[in-house]
């Protein structure tokens, strides 16, 4: 005779089944765009709801929990529940591998991010669900602005706009265009600096100049005009004082001839001095 033991260790693994399966529901299935991209990593997938039905409708009652037909779909539905998270840690390792940047956002916005980006699911409206991912990536991206096609400007967390130099089409995977998005970002923000430099001086009031490129480039330009000042300045006063250290040992060598008229002639001095 079945022991109460056995029925209810059936039970706590059918209670624990049953939580999983409702937190792999929330993860992995929260949303059609969701469901897709989980369909397409794990072929364990496929036959998840299936599966579930058929083990919730055989269980009746505590009683069933041990009965020999039911006890290998608990089995089955465990295992099927551990291939499915194993393939979405690997997928979600394999991107963050491929994109080091999503080492900074949990497993769930990894995987947020390509079901939203998924080929099937594109569209300028969708991408604006991926800003607050982008948003923990690049620590000073507040978010992007783009159009039906391409990502055009990247915005950051005090307002401030900066075109981008070369927009970047986001209806790839992210594994394509994150890295462009990226270096786009880098190309623009060091023509940027370029284009500030250049007109350091082509402006007389200032605040003007900078109003007229970004913040960052404006500080950085300063920085560097400012280093350029002091070590011209720095130099100017290395010159002055070779030629005052010049100026005094030829006066000390010519007073030392005048005291001593059979020394050395002063056309002999070293030219250097």
């Amino acid at each position: 005779m079945t022991s109460k033991i056995e029925i209810m260790n059936s039970f706590d693994r059918f209670l624990a089944i049953q939580s999983r399966k409702v937190d792999v529901q929330k993860a992995y299935f929260s949303s059609p765009k969701m469901t897709v991209l989980t369909n397409s990593i794990s072929a364990a997938a496929a036959s998840f709801e299936s599966t579930w039905t058929d083990l919730i409708c055989a269980v009746n009652n505590l009683q069933s929990l041990i009965n020999p037909v039911i006890v290998p779909k608990i089995e089955a539905m465990k295992k099927l529940l551990f291939q499915l998270k194993t393939d979405l840690d690997n997928f979600v390792e394999e991107k963050r591998v491929a994109i080091p940047r999503l080492f900074f956002v949990a497993d769930e916005e990894v995987l947020e991010l390509f079901a939203i980006c998924h080929p099937c699911c594109t569209s300028g409206d969708n991408f604006d669900l991926v800003a607050p991912i982008l948003e923990k990536l690049y620590e000073g991206v507040k978010s992007v602005e783009h159009d039906d096609d391409f990502i055009t400007a990247m915005i950051s967390r005090l307002g401030e706009k900066v075109l981008l130099a070369r927009p970047v089409s986001f209806k790839t995977s992210p594994e394509d265009w994150l890295p462009r998005s990226e270096e786009s970002m880098k190309v623009t923000v060091e023509l940027s600096i370029q284009k500030a430099y250049e007109t350091f001086d082509k402006f007389e009031n200032r605040v003007e100049w900078i109003k007229s490129n970004s913040a960052q480039a404006s500080i950085v330009v300063i920085q560097i005009k400012h280093a350029e000042m002091v070590d011209e300045a720095i130099a100017s006063q290395i010159d002055e004082g070779i030629v005052k250290k010049s100026n005094r040992a030829r006066s000390m060598y010519n007073s030392e001839l005048d005291h001593n008229p059979g020394s050395q002639p002063r056309s002999s001095l070293p030219n250097d001095l």
